[in-house]
């Protein structure tokens, strides 16, 4: 092979049959440009590798998702946290606003930047 294969792009695996009369075990790697053919010893080694590379293939599948998730969430707390800065600068540019409410948001600010500055202390305390 030219160029390897990165497991995440491998959409199946399985074992081939053998077609012909000699003794040789194949796994087939599906993959999007196509397959792979893979020639072994013997149905011990296929087996092994295939248990591997299925393994593989799934662990790489989980971290994409993990990952996909990841951004999903990030994008959402973006969101979430523009749409707060802006509730904010409007009470803020507000004139007519009522000093209950202004107080009150200022604390909700404040509690936020707390928790933020508490998330931050323990995650990089961990690492």
């Amino acid at each position: 092979m030219e160029v390897p294969i990165p497991y995440s792009q491998i959409e199946d695996v399985y074992s081939v049959s053998r077609w012909d009369s000699s003794q040789k075990f194949y796994i087939r790697a599906v993959i999007p440009d196509g397959s792979v053919l893979l020639q072994l010893p013997n149905k011990w080694v296929r087996d092994q590798w295939l248990n591997s590379i299925n393994w593989k293939v799934s662990r790489a599948k989980q971290i994409n998702a993990v990952h996909l998730l990841t951004n999903h969430l990030l994008f959402a707390f973006s969101f979430l946290v523009q749409r707060c800065m802006l509730k904010f600068q409007r009470i803020l540019v507000n004139p007519s606003i009522r000093q209950e409410v202004l107080i009150k948001e200022l604390k909700v600010r404040l509690k936020w930047k707390e928790l933020a500055e508490n998330r931050l202390e323990n995650s990089s305390a961990v690492a």
